[in-house]
């Protein structure tokens, strides 16, 4: 045996013998689990071994890094080089369902959902493979080939049971956002939205199931055992923050930003929290958008700070407000006037006593505010009207009986106290 074939044994027994169950994580593709490990913690754990272990992505004679084919599909190809050893390896370009995708986008069919589409080529599909490919590589060295060994997620077939939409219905979604709902949870604006061709996530996968609930609910109206559309419990709050969009992002500006898409998410968005993030999102692209006009920033630093916004949590929020507030004074001085009515009215609500009995705080807000959360209000005025008038009734508001208690009994000792005296 020649002295290296030894030691590409060597190296494949150590990487062959590493325990993958703790780098795989797991996927659903269609209600089904495929295992598959990170491409980072792969690499990582092989360069802890063999630190001078080097991998490269090919590219096409462009410098791209796929190699297309016309009619055919697309190729991701790499190259690892461990200890003087090379191995390559390369892997069609797949969507997130494991299927080839090409230039042009196409349609195949299931038994059990009909016609799906698979999209054309894109380059952040491209960009998931190349490294889908380099952990594939790896497998040329011994690591994680027991789990390729065992799952071909390379060549899934569809093997959907045919099955009444009576049954299939209860199933979980098994993708997206909803993947732990069945279709019988989600509520009749959702299963509208992912039958609109019009809106920008539109997936055939989802419309084809979408509609067949649709149908079944439709003919199922007259039975006492249908389960109708659950009541929007934000619904107030869900119009306060529409009638924020309808004037900054529409109306405001004599221009629609980013109008549509805010729409859908304040009709889609399930609590609170969401909501009010949505909204300070809004008054942050309300700050962006007069800095803007007041050419405080390009039009190339706009487009950054509202991708920013757009994608941003309530912490990253907070953050870019107060970036962007060093540009707009103004908008500084009335973000610091909300938060002082914001406080000042929870201190008058905790002293009329509507902290102990929040329905009392809800009913005053609904019926003063005409919301049931303060923080979505960002209208100054409106605040600093209900506090003033939260004042006025503190001040009106009657002594407590223990008080007027104190009163009689120090009345009393002083008679008490003349009495002795005589």
């Amino acid at each position: 045996m020649s002295e290296e074939t030894t030691d590409f044994q060597t190296i494949w027994k150590t990487l062959s013998e590493i325990d993958i169950k703790s780098f795989t994580k797991k996927k659903k593709v269609e209600g089904k689990e495929f295992g598959y490990i990170p491409w980072a913690v792969a690499w990582a754990a092989v360069v802890k071994i063999y630190p001078n272990a080097t991998h490269d992505i090919l590219c096409d004679d462009t410098g791209f890094p796929c190699f297309i084919k016309d009619g055919v599909g697309a190729f991701c190809k790499t190259s690892i080089t461990i200890n003087e050893y090379t191995r390559s390896m390369d892997l069609p370009v797949l969507n997130f369902s494991n299927k080839a995708m090409k230039l042009e986008g196409y349609t195949y069919t299931t038994k059990f959902s009909g016609e799906k589409a698979v999209a054309p080529i894109n380059s952040f599909e491209i960009n998931t493979t190349k490294w889908r490919c380099l952990v594939k590589n790896l497998t040329m060295f011994g690591f994680g080939i027991s789990l390729f060994a065992n799952l071909d997620w390379e060549n899934q077939e569809d093997t959907e049971d045919e099955v009444p939409w009576e049954t299939a219905r209860k199933r979980k979604i098994g993708r997206g956002k909803n993947e732990d709902k069945t279709w019988i949870e989600l509520e009749g604006k959702s299963l509208k939205y992912y039958v609109d061709k019009k809106q920008k996530y539109y997936s055939e996968w989802y419309a084809i199931r979408a509609q067949k609930e649709i149908d079944w609910r439709a003919g199922r109206q007259g039975d006492e055992d249908f389960e109708s559309d659950k009541p929007d419990s934000l619904k107030n709050l869900r119009a306060d923050v529409q009638s924020i969009a309808d004037d900054v992002l529409k109306t405001k500006y004599k221009k629609e930003i980013q109008y549509d898409e805010y729409t859908r998410i304040i009709k889609e968005a399930d609590s609170k929290e969401k909501l009010i993030t949505i909204s300070a999102r809004i008054e942050a692209i309300d700050i962006l958008i007069k800095a803007f006009f007041a050419k405080q920033i390009n039009g190339k630093e706009y487009l950054k700070y509202l991708t920013k916004i757009s994608i941003a949590d309530n912490n990253g929020i907070d953050i870019l407000a107060s970036e962007l507030y060093t540009l707009d004074p103004e908008a500084k001085k009335n973000r610091d006037l909300l938060v002082h009515y914001w406080n000042e009215i929870e201190g008058v609500h905790k002293k009329l006593g509507y902290t102990d009995n929040p329905s009392l705080a809800l009913n005053s807000m609904k019926k003063h505010l005409g919301t049931n959360d303060m923080h979505s209000i960002f209208d100054v005025k409106k605040l600093q009207t209900y506090f003033e008038y939260l004042e006025n009734k503190l001040k009106t508001k009657p002594a407590k009986v223990e008080d007027k208690t104190v009163i009689v009994k120090a009345t009393v000792a002083k008679e008490d106290d003349t009495m002795n005296v005589r």
